[in-house]
């Protein structure tokens, strides 16, 4: 038997810490923690790294997360950590004591610094109770992970680091949101002043790593196995109501009817057998999904409107549209340059348009129009797609590049269309994850009225059979298991 993947990443551990305040830290920004180095693009990364750096390959795309180590979260509930609220942009990859992410470039010798974010620290005002703790045990997240980057770089054999000043962030950062020029000076231009022998060029501070050899903590490797079972399973719901059979006006009506009351009882029976589920939800009806499903689901995109087709770069909306859906000038010149560097997708861009959270992407009747493409999927911030075996040519999880590709085995289409009984498709369902490693299979909402009154019994006989987890988990490990 194979031994497990490892998750790679770089620890500071409670006794490293005398070295930070040896190079000049305060002590009351420091906190055990382990920073995970990932060949990935992170929110927005695609985006801020054409405009700030230029045009990159994935593979100049990286993303650093940094989590609380060795019990510094302890005393804070580990679900405070996978609150969508707090940790809104969803950068854990499934690991306790997210505390912070940092997108940036790697090319021509020279680490590029695109973006700090720490939802759990700007975002503690929603934490309630737990904001005077999150304040005081995390506030040095910004000093951690510049160090963090800059050990990093001097690892890989880099020249100079380049970390982004305030300026050049704000002039690249939602024109919707309003700005707090204090937070950004801290975190981009205070900190790096602070810590380093650095000097400014123009939008850019440039550390010398040379020069700056005795003013970094260098991070030791460490690793840990990941999740391992003999079989993985994965229970998908592609949630349509009326939309998913346009053509059928009798199940349309019926879903329509019946679809929230559905989506209820699956999450029911989910929640009392412990079981985690993947929700693939028409974006049309999504804010009205959420919370029936509750808080910490998996959720992702099924097609923004289950509309089939599609041409290579997605139909440009009319000129009237498009001045409604906009906010600025900005946003105007950023839609017209994904156009020009062939990465504008109208399906994706919708979707987005809905909620900017879902990771991830499954097409509707697994037709994967010709603007899926990998480049689209990430520079619209998607970290897998889940299609059909036969559309994808896989039968397990692979990574293509910085997006996962997950294959769908079976679904409950036959007990619609072929009038299947139920307790032959059961049968079937079950031999075929009895026979496989991974499988991933899907069950609608539409028709919910042919399985929901089974599924009790279905999910008693699953979770015997192997680990079921979500399809966000199956991408979190394999983006784990190729950590540098």
């Amino acid at each position: 038997m194979s031994a497990p993947p490892v998750h790679r990443f770089r620890e500071a551990d409670a006794g490293l810490l005398p070295r930070f305040v040896e190079r000049g830290y305060s002590l009351r920004h420091l906190f055990p923690h382990r920073v995970t180095f990932l060949n990935k693009c992170g929110p927005d990364a695609v985006k801020l790294a054409r405009a700030m750096v230029g045009p990159c390959a994935p593979g100049d795309l990286w993303l650093a997360l940094l989590h609380a180590g060795d019990g510094a979260a302890r005393d804070l509930p580990p679900d405070l950590f996978f609150d969508d609220r707090v940790v809104w942009h969803r950068q854990q990859l499934g690991l306790p004591g997210h505390v912070a992410f940092a997108t940036f470039v790697v090319r021509d010798g020279v680490l590029h610094g695109l973006n700090y974010v720490s939802d759990l620290v700007q975002r503690q005002a929603l934490a309630g109770p737990h904001r005077t703790r999150i304040n005081a045990a995390f506030r040095g997240w910004p000093y951690l992970l510049l160090n963090a980057l800059v050990s990093f770089a001097a690892e890989r054999g880099l020249t100079e680091v380049r970390s982004p000043a305030a300026e050049l962030v704000v002039a690249h950062g939602d024109p919707s949101r309003q700005v707090q020029a204090a937070l950004f000076d801290r975190i981009y231009d205070a900190a790096v002043a602070r810590l380093f022998d650095a000097r400014r060029d123009g939008r850019w501070w440039r550390i010398d790593l040379a020069g700056n050899r005795g003013r970094v903590v260098p991070l030791p490797a460490n690793g840990a196995p990941l999740p391992a079972a003999e079989r993985t399973v994965c229970i998908l719901h592609d949630v349509e109501a009326g939309l998913g059979h346009p053509e059928d006006a009798e199940l349309s009506a019926r879903a329509d009817a019946a679809w929230r009351a559905a989506v209820a009882a699956m999450a029911d029976g989910e929640r009392r057998h412990g079981i985690a589920a993947t929700y693939s939800v028409v974006g049309q009806i999504l804010p009205e999904t959420l919370p029936l499903i509750g808080a910490g689901a998996c959720v992702a995109f099924h097609s923004a409107d289950h509309a089939i087709g599609g041409g290579g770069g997605g139909r440009m909306p009319s000129f009237v549209n498009r001045l409604r859906a906009v906010r600025s000038l900005r946003k105007v010149r950023a839609n017209l340059a994904e156009r020009r560097a062939g990465l504008y997708s109208a399906e994706l861009d919708g979707c987005r348009r809905i909620d900017y959270r879902p990771r991830g992407y499954r097409p509707a009747q697994s037709r994967l129009r010709r603007d899926l493409t990998t480049g689209r999927l990430v520079h619209y911030n998607f970290d897998w797609l889940a299609s059909s075996r036969g559309s994808l040519g896989i039968d397990a999880p692979v990574l293509d590049g910085p997006l996962a590709r997950i294959p769908v085995l079976f679904d409950d289409y036959d007990l619609y269309r072929a009038a299947m009984p139920y307790d032959q498709w059961e049968q079937t369902a079950l031999r075929r994850v009895a026979e496989s490693r991974f499988v991933t299979f899907g069950l609608h909402d539409c028709y919910g009225e042919y399985w929901l009154p089974h599924y009790d019994g279905l999910l008693s006989r699953l979770a015997g059979m192997g680990r079921l987890t979500t399809l966000d988990q199956v991408a979190n490990e394999l983006f784990l298991a190729a950590a540098a």
